[in-house]
């Protein structure tokens, strides 16, 4: 029986990593016209060490990805880099094909006619229809690399919170307190006073008789006058908290009346000031137009004294006798 033939063929060498990753290749809509400009590829340096790494950690390269089969992206206009806050990290490239001549020529006038203004200055892009916070938003500007410029882009970001300031105390803030002083010494044992005592019960009788030294006979009154007299238990001191209810009745039915009272005198009141309001013949800008009213006020509730807590004057007398005093003070 034949032994099949064991061919060893040579392992075929790994590929060299590419050193730029594709994110995007497309063009920028201008606003308010049909032009695009074409011809950009943004591209990512790839190292060989850590190439996915990189890419997960640059957060434009991602949101790029996602922009692929779209034909452009929207064109925001001029920012200044000193007022914008980029985060350049993966460090991606921008790549203008030789043959978009308007793409060219734009970016050669944003970024060539004055090296000293245009490369202080981007171009603001929007990844996205919307101009909503989640919309990414990326500054496309121009580094010099020797005699040459190099296209860069990189993610804007929002300003950072003012740096915190030292907050003035308020009132209702709690007041510091320093630690207790026998934390501070270090030979005294802090938690020595805490230590459990013996209870009461296992002291024995002496503690609830107390000791022989301690102990006082109480002085007994002299026979007499000097006798201290029984005070009579106040029935509002009960200690049971059983007072006389019959008493506690009447109380509560004197304060219904007392309450009755007053409201039927406010009423009777607000009757007589009405009707003197109304009797007057002066007007209130009459100098002596409070002393007549007082008058008159008073006169009338003093002649009806007898009736005022007891029920409703009679309208008819009241206004008979506000007419009376009306005529007596003014003539």
């Amino acid at each position: 029986m034949n032994t099949p033939a064991i061919s060893i063929t040579t392992p075929t060498p790994p590929r060299p990593a590419a050193g730029f990753r594709l994110l995007y290749r497309g063009a920028l809509s201008l606003p308010d016209s049909h032009l695009l400009l074409d011809g950009l590829t943004f591209t990512l340096h790839m190292d060989h060490s850590g190439s996915g790494n990189r890419l997960l950690e640059s957060p434009l390269a991602l949101a790029l990805e996602t922009m692929r089969g779209r034909p452009s992206l929207r064109w925001m206009g001029t920012a200044k880099l000193a007022d914008t806050y980029l985060d350049e990290t993966g460090g991606i490239s921008i790549d203008i094909h030789p043959t978009a001549t308007l793409s060219r020529i734009y970016f050669e006038n944003t970024f060539c006619l004055d090296p000293s203004t245009s490369l202080q200055s981007g171009i603001k892009v929007a990844l996205g229809d919307s101009d909503g916070p989640e919309t990414t938003l990326m500054l496309i500007f121009a580094r010099p690399q020797g005699t040459e410029l190099q296209l860069r882009a990189a993610r804007i970001t929002p300003a950072p919170p003012p740096p915190s300031l030292l907050r003035l105390p308020r009132p209702d803030d709690p007041t510091p307190r320093r630690p207790p002083i026998r934390f501070a010494s270090s030979g005294a044992n802090p938690f020595a006073a805490r230590k459990r005592t013996p209870s009461v019960a296992n002291l024995g009788s002496g503690v609830r008789l107390g000791a022989d030294e301690s102990f006082k006979v109480p002085a007994v009154p002299r026979p007499g006058k000097e006798r201290a007299t029984p005070q009579p238990m106040d029935e509002d001191e009960d200690v049971f908290g059983a007072g006389n209810v019959e008493n506690k009745g009447k109380r509560k039915r004197g304060s219904d009346e007392s309450d009755a009272e007053s409201q039927m005198e406010k009423a009777n009141k607000t009757i007589i000031k009405q009707s003197t309001v109304h009797a007057l013949p002066v007007a209130k800008t009459h100098p002596e137009y409070k002393d007549i009213y007082g008058a008159v006020y008073r006169g009338v509730q003093f002649a009806l004294r007898g009736e005022m807590k007891k029920s409703a004057v009679d309208l008819k007398s009241v206004e008979r006798l506000v007419k009376i005093h009306v005529n007596m003070y003014v003539p």
